[in-house]
């Protein structure tokens, strides 16, 4: 992929640092020239911006503009100019601010002789990005597949290499939300774009030797391709302090599966996704390995002697504000306060909720043995 450090270091660019590059393993999406400042809202995540000094000296202030990119993720902004120049300088001290690269282009230099490489290297990224997901989604859906449809990937000794899957959705609510054209598309364009940025981060610093991002309408999946010797701890901590969850995504993770057996590794993922915050409490990444018991227990529910086990449970699916109520309550590890602040409820309304439960269901939350049998009627439900 092209970043900051390859587009200094790989390619024939006239183009050069003005100030530290913070993250020089940032992904470049997409390059543009900026002309006005009413542009900025149609700016994606990854953007190299270039503009002449004097575009930029013809805006006024600038600081709100440098802040605007910042916050949309922009990779960096290039100015064609003078070093030393006064609207350079007084940019380079507001981009240092707010921690946005700034690059130079020489004066002289025309904007296409740094679009033309960059675009080029772009487009390949581009192409190589669709082939490895069409080859990732066919692998996660190959069941034990064989060493042959891994090596369509392109990793190096893939039979040395093992994966670690990462799985999100975007939520429904947010998908169907009423300001989709605005805010929504922007705060998923941003979390995709940290996605990309923390793998490659990854793979700079040698955690990872590759990566495959599958982007599906309301999902990401994403597969880290490791040593199986590697700190899976470590790795976890990275990921976990790179990403830009914004506190509205979370992950399910799996563990360290061989390549052919990415399916296992897609469902280990999906089971920690969509019961982690039920199982470990809110956070933004759940491990397969902290949840997976619960997972067997789960499969041994699936058998028809235990459909009387779970009749009791099974109502509480036509109640969904008694399930969510219920299913919050344990992952707040039974506390009444953190549990109303979390469904913004008063502590009077929980306890008016968990006595229709229990004359829903039968079953006290009080008592140890039908704590646990509400519990686990949850989780099935969950997977229902």
């Amino acid at each position: 992929m092209l970043t900051l450090h390859s587009l200094l270091h790989d390619i024939s660019a006239p183009i050069e640092p003005l100030s530290d590059i913070w993250n020089a393993s940032k992904v470049i999406r997409s390059a543009t020239v900026v002309e006005s400042t009413e542009t900025t809202e149609w700016f994606r995540g990854g953007a190299l911006l270039m503009a002449d000094q004097n575009v930029l000296a013809s805006m006024g202030e600038t600081a709100e503009f440098i802040t605007d990119l910042s916050e949309r993720r922009c990779a960096a902004l290039a100015i064609r100019g003078t070093r030393g120049s006064e609207i350079i300088q007084r940019i380079l001290a507001q981009a240092n601010q707010a921690q946005l690269p700034l690059l130079l282009i020489p004066e002289g230099v025309s904007f296409f002789e740094v679009l033309n490489p960059v675009n080029r290297e772009i487009g390949n990224d581009q192409r190589g990005a669709y082939f490895t997901q069409c080859a990732m989604k066919q692998l996660l859906q190959a069941g034990d597949a064989r060493l042959e449809n891994v090596k369509v990937l392109g990793l190096d000794h893939p039979d040395e290499l093992g994966l670690i899957l990462f799985r999100t959705e975007f939520c429904t609510d947010l998908l169907m939300s009423q300001d989709v054209e605005s805010e929504t598309v922007t705060l998923i364009d941003r979390f995709e774009d940290s996605v990309t940025d923390a793998c490659e981060y990854l793979k700079s610093t040698g955690l990872a030797a590759d990566y495959a991002v599958v982007n599906e309408l309301n999902e990401i999946s994403m597969a880290l391709f490791v040593q199986f010797s590697i700190d899976y701890n470590q790795l976890i901590s990275s990921f976990e302090k790179q990403i830009d969850t914004d506190g509205t995504f979370h992950f399910g993770v799996s563990d360290i599966r061989p390549l052919t057996q990415a399916e296992e590794a897609y469902e280990q993922a999906d089971f920690a996704y969509r019961n982690g915050s039920l199982l470990t409490g809110p956070t933004p990444i759940c491990r397969y390995r902290d949840v997976e018991f619960y997972q067997h227990i789960n499969k041994l529910s699936e058998s028809p002697e235990t459909d009387a086990f779970f009749a009791h449970t099974d109502v509480l699916a036509d109640h969904p504000h008694l399930l969510k109520t219920l299913t919050t309550f344990f992952a707040m590890n039974e506390q009444f306060k953190p549990t109303s602040k979390k469904l913004f409820i008063h502590v009077n309304t929980l306890r008016y909720r968990l006595e229709q439960i229990k004359k829903l269901t039968g079953l006290d939350y009080t008592v140890t043995s039908e704590k646990v049998w509400l519990f686990l009627g949850s989780l099935h439900i969950n997977e229902m």
